[in-house]
């Protein structure tokens, strides 16, 4: 399926960098991939605007609970617990936005670090996050759930 703009929904899994003419993100989904002309960093900062506050907004936040201040976890839907996380910072074009929901598992092989998702499919992360880097932006986010699940 190809789009301009995407919604981010409990079926998103991950959003990749697309270095296609024609689209700039390829999003993972539970059943199927999707196409977007928008850039990931795009994507997410929209629907944080969907969710009803700006990226800015929602890392203030962040960091104002939780005092991180490096690849920030993203509340995206806080209400319908959609978060996401970066592996790089959001402005690298090298950047994977990865889905807590979606995570079944963190591992590493010869070739870099993987992201088993729940859908069975697998991402490989080859850059330079190792398995604990990925599994810490992971926890993160966990407590970033935990925290605005509070909130209310």
């Amino acid at each position: 399926m190809n789009q301009k703009t995407y919604r981010i929904t409990t079926e998103t899994l991950a959003i990749l960098s697309m270095y296609d003419m024609k689209y700039q993100s390829k999003i993972i989904e539970m059943t199927n991939d999707v196409f977007v002309k928008e850039p990931p960093f795009t994507i997410i900062k929209t629907n944080c605007l969907f969710g009803g506050s700006s990226y800015n907004g929602r890392m203030e936040a962040v960091k104002y609970y939780l005092d991180f201040q490096q690849k920030i976890p993203v509340p995206i839907y806080p209400t319908e617990r959609i978060y996401a996380f970066p592996t790089k910072s959001p402005n690298d074009i090298s950047c994977i936005w990865l889905f807590w929901h979606a995570i079944q598992s963190i591992q590493t092989n010869p070739y870099g670090t993987q992201a088993h998702l729940v859908n069975n499919e697998t991402i490989t992360i080859t850059l330079a996050e190792s398995q604990y880097s990925i599994q810490k932006q992971y926890e993160r986010t966990g407590m970033c759930m935990v925290i605005f699940n509070r909130l209310g």
